[in-house]
């Protein structure tokens, strides 16, 4: 049979003696009883379809096992339902029920058919369900598990599943208040991890999966296992970080990018790598930097995560930097030329062994000869191709020497010493007030002069 809205707001079954029946052995169809006042006693409702218990009133509040609620419909509706005919299912509550709360220690454990509770919201303490499938679906609001709240089933399948069109919250105090054995799982649906609460300790939650609603398919889902199903659907979106440089030379670097939408604080969503045209040897300039092989990992698909676009930005290529340092013999100038650096103007780049060549001049500001190297102005001084090309190079000012190698011949008891070199007998050096200790008389040798003077400067010669 299938029982039709009813015109009253009250139901009662009870009798002093015997039984009420409702429905019959060989009975299939679905039993709808609606009320806002329950009396059930020795009452025998019996069909293999659904029965359901709820409110008359929409909107009305119910209380299930002496939970809060202006409508209280008593545990004798379960105990009422006759074994000579187990049911599909028993539901209390439907699409248009206010919010449920459920008491305390509520054991459905005798009983050997699903029950499933529909409200706008629920509220629920401790639920044993046995081995009945349990559903709890909260129609537009939150399911709430109240302190101290410890759900079982020892039923197989989709042994408890907690549905809540809002968010999911934990105030049970516990990290593991679900719990189904007996090779069953639990699924809990919500709108987003971000609004659920799971907690203090937070709610163990084995497996997750976004941009899944309630009523898909969860066949195959984490392959048999527990888990949390979110509504909300992240999409990653992925930006090639600007400002990206390397010199011409270098080795590429590791191109880097931005990610974004990633929720709940979900890592190793993408894998693969951005791409350039840009070689090592590639010459200056800007090089875009493409989307490559970065994509979704196969963890951020497996949790529900879709890919939404690629934002793509520049390698830039700058010059290497060429330190142009060079020394020459002393002329009481304060020029250098450009045949005065590397080889005749010819220099090495140190980088895939590019030559360049040096034209122009630049200066130091003195003259004289003095300790270390001064400060080399570029002036025209400028690079131009070799077997390397020009552009791909700058220059820096680094230094230059106007040199301690006085070039002469001289003869002194029969040796002869060139550049301030040496023999087995003598060294030739600047004068001592010059000298770093780099310079220092070996052997106890005394400083004598030496001739010639050059440039009206005395030579000096280590005698050892």
């Amino acid at each position: 049979m299938n029982a039709s809205t009813p015109t009253t707001n009250s139901i009662g079954f009870q009798t002093a003696t015997g039984s009420n029946i409702l429905g019959g052995v060989g009975v299939s169809g679905n039993i709808e009883l609606y009320a806002d006042s329950w009396s059930i006693a020795n009452a025998s409702i019996r069909t293999t379809g659904t029965i359901t218990f709820a409110q008359y009133t929409p909107s009305a509040t119910i209380g299930l096992n002496g939970g809060t609620g202006a409508v209280q419909i008593p545990n004798t509706a379960l105990s009422s339902i006759s074994a000579l005919s187990t049911p599909a299912k028993v539901v209390f509550g439907n699409s248009s029920s206010g919010t449920v709360t459920i008491g305390a220690n509520w054991d459905l454990s005798a009983y050997s058919f699903p029950v499933e509770v529909y409200g706008s919201s629920i509220a629920t303490e401790s639920i044993t369900a046995g081995a009945n499938r349990l559903l709890l679906r909260a129609n537009t609001g939150n399911i709430t598990l109240s302190s101290g709240a410890a759900l079982s089933s020892t039923a197989a399948g989709d042994a408890m599943i907690l549905a809540a069109a809002g968010n999911f919250i934990n105030n049970s105090g516990s990290a593991t208040p679900i719990t189904v054995t007996g090779g069953g799982r639990y699924l809990v649906y919500s709108t987003s991890p971000l609004l659920d609460t799971l907690g203090t300790p937070a709610i163990t939650r084995p497996n997750k999966r976004y941009n899944f609603s309630y009523g898909a398919s969860t066949a195959g889902l984490f392959s048999g296992a527990s888990g949390f199903l979110y509504s909300v659907a992240p999409s990653i979106s992925v930006a090639a970080d600007a400002g990206q440089t390397k010199t011409y030379g270098a080795v590429n670097p590791t191109l880097t990018y931005s990610l974004s939408g990633n929720i709940d604080s979900d890592t190793g969503l993408l894998t693969g790598a951005l791409t350039t045209a840009a070689l090592q040897y590639s010459n200056v300039g800007t090089f875009a930097i493409s989307q490559g092989t970065l994509s979704l990992s196969a963890a951020a698909t497996a949790l529900g995560y879709t890919f939404s676009g690629y934002t793509p930005d520049n390698l830039s290529i700058t010059p290497a930097v060429i330190s142009l340092s060079g020394s020459r013999v002393y002329d009481g100038l304060t020029s250098f030329a450009n045949i005065d650096f590397g080889s005749s103007g010819t220099i090495n780049t140190g980088i895939n062994g590019e030559t360049l060549v040096v034209s122009g001049s630049g200066s130091v500001p003195l003259s004289t000869v003095v300790a270390g190297t001064q400060t080399l102005t570029l002036g025209t001084l400028a690079l131009g191709d070799g077997t390397g090309l020009a552009s791909n190079y700058t220059l820096i000012i680094e230094s230059a020497d106007p040199g301690y190698d006085w070039v002469f011949n001289f003869s002194l008891a029969g040796l002869v010493t060139k550049y301030g070199g040496s023999n087995s007998h003598m060294t030739i050096h600047p004068p001592p007030t010059l000298l770093s200790t780099a310079y220092a008389c070996d052997h106890s040798a005394s400083w004598v002069p030496s001739y010639p003077a050059v440039a009206s400067r005395t030579m000096y010669a280590c005698l050892h």
